[in-house]
């Protein structure tokens, strides 16, 4: 076994493009499509209307988030993505009470440098703050 220690790497082609072969030694996948490039874990009954970090548990390149309403809340993203073209995922679950599964959809007021997400519940589409809510956004960012 052999251990590579970097601290930069950049492709030789192309700054932003460093193929990866696949499991089978054929197929490549580009690094950088297919990282993400923000996403955060959050308590969605304790996050309020202020644009700060209240109620997250984890993160990368999240710089704050508000709740809006129930189950509406604004992500604000730390380092912009570099168009409306990305990709939001996502889930919550209640953990207390209920201990229902959540889907969170994206919703309006995509942005650079911001989304707007509705944390719902599936059976009946009805919006909630539950205590878990996690989502990812994938794309490419700002230059």
């Amino acid at each position: 076994m052999s251990t590579i220690k970097v601290n930069t790497l950049t492709g030789t082609t192309s700054v932003g493009s460093i193929l990866v072969t696949g499991e089978g030694g054929v197929e490549t996948t580009n690094l950088q499509q297919g990282l993400a490039k923000a996403w955060v874990n959050f308590d969605g009954t304790v996050v309020d209307g202020t644009a700060d970090l209240t109620g997250v548990r984890d993160s990368f390149n999240i710089s704050a988030i508000v709740d809006n309403t129930t189950g509406d809340y604004r992500i604000d993203i730390n380092n912009d993505m570099n168009s409306t073209d990305y990709v939001v995922s996502g889930s919550g679950y209640d953990h207390t009470g209920t201990a229902d599964s959540y889907t969170v959809h994206m919703y309006h007021d995509l942005a650079a440098g911001s989304v707007e997400v509705n944390n719902v519940r599936p059976t009946n589409n009805a919006s909630a703050d539950t205590s878990y809510v996690g989502t990812t956004i994938h794309g490419d960012l700002a230059e």
